[in-house]
Protein backbone atom coordinates (compact mmCIF):
# COMPACT_ATOMS: atom_id res chain seq x y z
CA UNK A 1 0.00 0.00 0.00
CA UNK A 2 0.84 3.60 -0.84
CA UNK A 3 1.63 6.07 2.13
CA UNK A 4 2.10 9.76 2.68
CA UNK A 5 3.50 12.05 5.54
CA UNK A 6 1.54 14.55 6.04
CA UNK A 7 2.75 17.59 7.15
CA UNK A 8 0.91 21.02 7.27
CA UNK A 9 -1.59 19.49 4.77
CA UNK A 10 1.24 18.75 2.56
CA UNK A 11 2.12 15.18 1.58
CA UNK A 12 5.99 15.54 1.84
CA UNK A 13 7.43 11.53 1.46
CA UNK A 14 5.41 8.78 -0.18
CA UNK A 15 6.13 5.39 1.09
CA UNK A 16 5.58 1.49 -0.11
CA UNK A 17 4.31 -0.76 3.15
CA UNK A 18 1.86 -3.50 4.38
CA UNK A 19 0.59 -1.42 6.58
CA UNK A 20 0.20 2.22 8.58
CA UNK A 21 1.51 -0.03 11.53
CA UNK A 22 4.87 -1.33 9.87
CA UNK A 23 5.66 2.60 8.94
CA UNK A 24 9.03 3.15 11.70
CA UNK A 25 9.14 6.95 10.46
CA UNK A 26 7.63 8.85 12.98
CA UNK A 27 4.97 11.70 11.55
CA UNK A 28 1.09 11.43 10.50
CA UNK A 29 0.93 8.74 7.59
CA UNK A 30 -2.25 8.94 5.46
CA UNK A 31 -3.04 5.66 3.28
CA UNK A 32 -2.57 7.66 -0.18
CA UNK A 33 -5.02 7.08 -3.63
CA UNK A 34 -2.87 6.88 -6.94
CA UNK A 35 -4.25 10.48 -7.41
CA UNK A 36 -2.11 11.66 -4.64
CA UNK A 37 1.45 12.39 -4.67
CA UNK A 38 4.23 13.69 -2.99
CA UNK A 39 3.69 17.46 -3.09
CA UNK A 40 0.03 17.60 -2.66
CA UNK A 41 -2.26 19.71 -1.03
CA UNK A 42 -4.51 16.93 1.41
CA UNK A 43 -7.12 19.44 2.04
CA UNK A 44 -6.86 20.83 -1.25
CA UNK A 45 -7.48 16.66 -2.19
CA UNK A 46 -11.06 16.47 0.26
CA UNK A 47 -12.35 19.70 -0.89
CA UNK A 48 -12.20 18.25 -4.34
CA UNK A 49 -13.36 14.97 -3.58
CA UNK A 50 -16.19 16.67 -1.31
CA UNK A 51 -17.27 18.91 -4.47
CA UNK A 52 -17.85 15.88 -6.60
CA UNK A 53 -19.49 14.20 -4.18
CA UNK A 54 -21.74 16.95 -2.62
CA UNK A 55 -22.16 20.39 -4.05
CA UNK A 56 -22.07 19.12 -7.67
CA UNK A 57 -25.47 17.48 -7.97
CA UNK A 58 -27.07 20.18 -6.04
CA UNK A 59 -25.58 22.44 -8.62
CA UNK A 60 -26.92 20.95 -11.26
CA UNK A 61 -30.54 20.34 -8.89
CA UNK A 62 -30.35 23.76 -8.77
CA UNK A 63 -30.02 24.48 -12.28
CA UNK A 64 -33.04 22.34 -12.76
CA UNK A 65 -35.41 24.29 -10.09
CA UNK A 66 -35.18 21.19 -7.83
CA UNK A 67 -33.45 22.92 -4.86
CA UNK A 68 -32.38 27.00 -4.19
CA UNK A 69 -29.10 28.17 -4.95
CA UNK A 70 -28.92 29.29 -1.54
CA UNK A 71 -28.76 25.27 -0.93
CA UNK A 72 -25.77 24.71 -3.25
CA UNK A 73 -23.71 27.48 -2.27
CA UNK A 74 -24.31 26.71 1.52
CA UNK A 75 -22.79 23.23 0.49
CA UNK A 76 -19.49 24.84 -0.72
CA UNK A 77 -19.08 26.84 2.37
CA UNK A 78 -19.77 23.98 4.37
CA UNK A 79 -16.85 22.39 2.58
CA UNK A 80 -15.05 25.07 2.60
CA UNK A 81 -15.11 25.06 6.27
CA UNK A 82 -14.48 21.13 6.61
CA UNK A 83 -11.59 20.93 4.53
CA UNK A 84 -9.88 24.57 5.49
CA UNK A 85 -6.95 24.92 2.21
Amino acid sequence: MKFGLLENNIITQIIIADSEESITNPGVWIECPDDLGQGSNYMEYLRSKAYVAESDPLYFKWKRGEVTEQQWLDKVAEIKTRYPA
